[in-house]
């Protein structure tokens, strides 16, 4: 109550202070016409009756109300600025939007971090080639052919030489000065030519050399040998099984490629002999060679199987025997065999091995082992 009271007194003071502002004031004039005077805000406080509680407003007089007005405490024109409460949905979109900021800075940062300790991202691996292209094919045709033009030089006086350019290119310790030849003869090579190769391994291939000879008083030839070549770290080396004479190219091809062709060779310890089948098929093995040194492509074609295509070696070299034959145990009608042939060059003889490949084939009631595939080795 008291408080009330006090309130009005307070009112009552400010009214009479602005009652003897007004009445020492001089009249305004009428002639003369100005601008009504804006007076400042004031802060007004209105007691709600009966319950104590102070509303605090900012007011402007309206410039067409009287100044009685404004001392009677008539709030009609008054506009009053009052705050709103923020809506609880903006609320909320603007914690959702802090958060998703943060959680964006921190992925970043966390990135960041992570990319540092880690350091650039490793590369993905390369594609995978196929052999015949990573292989180093030109490196393995020039080697070949400069190991086949000493491999044919077969001459006693030079036979010192020979050795030792088959020595450049072959493993330590498989080339001797009588590396299957048996150190006889005239033999000279006139011209060698690369031509072509088959990749067998990411390691390994054959290489096909054309190599031009004359034999004494013999015309200049041409012969065909294949030679296995290997990679051993940046070098190519000749294996140390040596070449051997193979068909011209164009007069026909071996049907089998060395990727498929037979694996055992001569005295491999996972390959297991067939003694049986050895004995049995020896005899036909040397008609083979017989037949593929000869000119007659008829008589070869009754040696080998049905589908093949391969051309004798044209009565260039003479076949000696066959040293060693094996066949290999195995499943099915297809067996891999070796042989060791010796060619005759004039008055030199040659020793050279090979890996077969020899097919069970079924004809008028009886079954015979026939060459299917046959190359270096």
């Amino acid at each position: 109550m008291s408080s009330a009271l006090e309130e009005r007194g307070e009112t009552a003071v400010d009214d009479g202070l602005f009652a003897r502002a007004r009445a020492t004031s001089p009249a305004p004039r009428a002639a003369v016409q100005s601008e009504p005077v804006q007076e400042p805000r004031r802060v007004e406080r209105n007691a709600r009756a009966g319950g104590g509680v102070r509303r605090f407003s900012l007011s402007r007089p309206n410039s067409t109300s009287s100044r009685g007005d404004e001392v009677s405490g008539n709030t009609g024109a008054t506009s009053a600025f009052m705050l709103d409460p923020e809506p609880r949905t903006a609320v909320m979109l603007r914690r959702f939007l802090q958060v998703l900021v943060g959680l964006v800075a921190f992925v970043i940062v966390a990135r960041g971090i992570s990319s540092l300790v880690q350091g650039p991202p490793s590369a993905p691996p390369a594609p995978s080639l196929p052999a015949s292209v990573t292989f180093p094919t030109s490196q393995a045709e020039g080697v070949a052919a400069r190991w086949t033009s000493a491999y044919l030089s077969l001459s006693p006086a030079q036979s010192r030489s020979r050795a030792a350019g088959m020595a450049l290119d072959t493993p330590a310790g498989s080339a001797t000065e009588n590396t299957g030849w048996n150190g006889q003869g005239a033999v000279v090579v006139r011209n060698v030519v690369p031509a072509g190769i088959q990749v067998v391994e990411p390691t390994r291939a054959v290489v096909t050399v054309l190599a031009q000879i004359t034999n004494g008083k013999a015309p200049a030839q041409w012969l065909g040998v294949s030679v296995p070549v290997h990679t051993d770290g940046a070098r190519v080396l000749v294996d140390g099984t040596g070449a051997a004479f193979t068909s011209l190219p164009g007069e026909g091809s071996s049907p089998m490629s060395p990727t498929e062709g037979p694996r055992c060779r001569v005295g491999d310890a996972t390959c297991t002999p067939d003694a049986d089948l050895t004995a049995q098929t020896k005899a036909g093995g040397a008609a083979f060679f017989a037949a593929f040194a000869a000119r007659d492509a008829g008589a070869l074609s009754q040696a080998t199987a049905p589908g093949v295509n391969l051309a004798p070696l044209g009565g260039t070299v003479q076949p000696v025997g066959v040293s060693e034959w094996t066949v290999y145990q195995g499943q099915g009608p297809t067996r891999p065999a070796t042989a060791t042939v010796t060619w005759r060059l004039g008055a030199a003889e040659i020793q050279q091995r090979y890996r077969l490949t020899l097919t069970q084939v079924s004809a008028s009631g009886s079954t015979s082992w026939r060459v299917a595939g046959i190359t270096a080795g």
